[in-house]
């Protein structure tokens, strides 16, 4: 027990314990919550789910998919998933109990030994942890630098059988958005598999909700396409599109599937009943983007998408701007590393379509005024 105690307190002396902790309150405005559509608070779009689907909500699944935890729902999703990315090509989708069970898992299924991963640096920890747990070797580029990423993959395209290049469309802590349509420039050139996590775009981005990949007219390029259902979409859950090669092999090697206890029916047909709606999702994305705007012209600085990153520096400045926000009605939880590089802590404010230019003009009076935390 003594070294868990000596690295607690360590963590308390550098300012980085976390504790769990409580919702956010009812009265305040939530800048905090992945929630950018808005659906957990949309009590006529769940009332009408409970009250079409009493008799049909089953909280358990009892096991894997690959013994009895399939469900009809699970394979209506997965249909319906296919059938909204199969017009950029032969798409097949396939799902996971999680964004982190999807890339922890997929990523050391698909590699060898003889294969490379090159990530970019700031990519989430799942992908970290799947490029860790597998056998390949990984190589890691300066965020967002193209120039760097082609220089690793030049470099090394013909020492390995495969080079899978894995990045975030959205980036998590940062809010910007990968150079895409170079990557695909770079994957091309050196033959190589791409890997893209859509996790803050799914829903969001996209005529049809099909993230940034959608938006810049790439789908056709991605190899591996990987999204949740946990944000956005107000469920739970994570999905991955590939051809029906890679699905049917992904079934048969990743053990994030194989060996996990699915997810309750109930999940995934709430799942099902937001994506059959999409109807009812557009005008929401619709709002997020307005409010992404409005954001963009009231702050003195580019803001790229829904997450909007406050950077103030060292881990008790934002620390306390946290805490002046919350006692001013706010809720904004302080990022420190190591979610985020060292001297680089922040507020992390997540943009969604309940939002208001009331909201809004309020955050930017407080921030305003609390100018000399930062």
């Amino acid at each position: 027990m003594k070294r868990y105690l000596k690295e607690i307190e360590n963590l308390k002396n550098m300012g980085r314990f976390r504790s769990i902790p409580k919702e956010c309150p009812k009265d305040f405005i939530n800048f905090s919550s992945n929630d950018y559509l808005g659906i957990l608070s949309d009590n006529d779009l769940i009332n009408r789910f409970k009250e079409e689907n009493t008799d049909q909500l089953r909280f358990g699944s009892g096991s894997s998919r690959l013994l009895d935890g399939d469900s009809s729902y699970s394979r209506a999703l997965e249909k319906l998933l296919s059938e909204k990315f199969s017009k950029f090509g032969d798409k097949k989708a396939l799902l996971y109990n999680s964004g982190y069970h999807a890339n922890s898992g997929i990523l050391p299924a698909i590699t060898t030994n003889k294969d490379l991963i090159v990530s970019d640096f700031i990519n989430h920890a799942s992908i970290i942890d799947g490029m860790k747990l597998s056998n390949a070797q990984f190589k890691r580029y300066k965020h967002s630098s193209m120039e760097h990423l082609e220089s690793i993959v030049s470099k090394n395209y013909n020492k390995y059988e495969k080079i899978f290049i894995v990045t975030e469309s959205l980036f998590s802590m940062d809010g910007d958005i990968a150079k895409l349509k170079k990557i695909i420039e770079i994957k091309k050139r050196y033959n190589c598999f791409l890997y893209i996590d859509e996790a803050h775009s799914f829903g969001v981005f996209g005529e049809n909700g099909l993230g940034i990949s959608e938006e810049m007219n790439i789908l056709e390029d991605v190899d591996l396409y990987v999204a949740t259902f946990g944000k956005a979409l107000g469920s739970f859950g994570a999905f991955s599109i590939s051809n029906e090669t890679i699905r049917s092999y992904l079934i048969n090697s990743c053990r994030t599937l194989i060996f996990s206890t699915s997810l309750p029916p109930v999940n995934h047909l709430f799942t099902l009943y937001c994506l059959e709606r999409d109807y009812l999702l557009k005008p929401k994305r619709d709002r997020v983007k307005e409010n992404i705007n409005y954001l963009s012209k009231i702050f003195p600085f580019t803001i790229y998408s829904q997450i909007f990153p406050y950077i103030t520096g060292s881990d008790k400045s934002a620390l306390d701007l946290s805490k002046k926000l919350r006692d001013s009605g706010i809720y904004s939880l302080a990022v420190r590393p190591p979610t985020v590089p060292e001297n680089s802590a922040r507020l992390r404010f997540s943009i969604t379509a309940n939002h208001t230019k009331k909201d809004f003009d309020k955050l930017k009076l407080l921030l305003e005024s609390f100018q000399d935390l930062k």
